[in-house]
């Protein structure tokens, strides 16, 4: 059981990663993507659940926007907090080519594909972005 003292220290951690990752956030629409990196950064060393956390819903937010530039930013600090997540390696890979970005589009496939053998929605995807076709799998 947690100290009263523990909670605090928890709490107050909790909420100076939401504020650095709220500057990062505003950094990152007012397109300073390193200062951005930099506010994600320190965040991640004050709780690295919590900043994940809420960047993946902002993550998610961007994407049903369509905003696929800052949904691609995100994304790539998202998968370097979990470097096995395939899932969301395609779905960068789907930004990177809606920004006709092909070549990026293609290290993200590979990679979704490295990390699960057995997810051939990334080889689809890659061989449509081989390809130039506009057609997305598991958008």
């Amino acid at each position: 059981m947690l100290s009263p003292f523990a909670r605090f220290r928890k709490s107050k951690e909790k909420k100076q990663a939401e504020i650095l990752v709220n500057k990062g956030l505003s950094y990152l629409q007012g397109a300073l993507p390193h200062k951005a990196l930099y506010q994600f950064q320190q965040a991640l060393e004050v709780d690295s659940k919590v900043v994940s956390d809420l960047l993946t819903v902002e993550f998610d937010k961007y994407l049903k926007r369509g905003n696929n530039e800052l949904a691609l930013s995100l994304g790539h600090i998202l998968l370097r907090i979990n470097e096995n997540d395939y899932e969301l390696a395609n779905k960068l890979g789907n930004c990177a080519r809606k920004l006709k970005n092909f070549k990026e589009a293609n290290e993200l496939y590979r990679q979704a594909f490295r990390i699960n053998r057995k997810f051939e929605t990334a080889i689809y995807n890659l061989a449509a972005s081989m390809g130039r076709i506009p057609k997305y799998n598991k958008d």
